[in-house]
């Protein structure tokens, strides 16, 4: 336990010194005014999140702050495509970060949310155990298409269901267990 708060605390350092390094790169006032993109921009970028949340500040959300809804539920493999951006014509480091955040941020608002909302592990698990009962019917229809046999598909599906059924019942089990644990 002692470790883990040594390990916290090392993170916590660590990301500090990373704000203050951004920070200090965007707000310095002699480079950042002299500083003109003729031209910036970035390849699309694919990112995958897993994130497992530590703490939900319920006095923030009675107040209205819902981005700690963010925090009730783990993600997990939740893969963000950040397309691609060029502007140009652009000062200063802060006003490219700046434009090329408010672009990532309103194309993820109106293209990927429902990724976002299919890795939250609870909606994840039911959308996984759906396509295991799904299984039960596609499975043997295949099946009776591709060769006529029907018991074999009716076991390729009921093995295919209960294999997806089980492991997301563990991971759902796992996820909320280390939630109600985090609070």
């Amino acid at each position: 336990d002692n470790d883990d708060e040594e390990h916290e605390e090392g993170k916590d350092e660590e990301k500090e010194e990373i704000k203050q390094d951004i920070l200090q790169m965007t707000t310095s006032s002699a480079d950042n005014a002299d500083i003109y993109f003729q031209k910036f921009s970035f390849s699309e970028l694919v990112i995958c999140v897993d994130y497992n949340p530590r703490r939900v500040d319920f006095d923030k959300l009675r107040n209205g702050d819902y981005s700690q809804f963010v925090h009730l539920f783990p993600l997990c493999l939740v893969e963000i495509k950040l397309q691609s951006f060029e502007i140009c014509g652009c000062s200063g480091w802060d006003g490219a970060f700046v434009e090329l955040a408010k672009y990532w941020a309103i194309d993820f608002a109106k293209h990927q949310t429902h990724k976002y909302v299919a890795g939250i592990q609870p909606v994840r698990s039911l959308v996984n155990m759906g396509s295991g009962i799904a299984d039960l019917v596609i499975i043997p229809v295949q099946q009776y298409k591709h060769d006529g046999r029907i018991t074999k598909g009716i076991q390729k599906g009921a093995k295919s269901a209960v294999q997806k059924i089980t492991l997301e019942t563990l991971d759902l089990s796992d996820g909320l267990f280390t939630t109600v644990h985090s609070f």
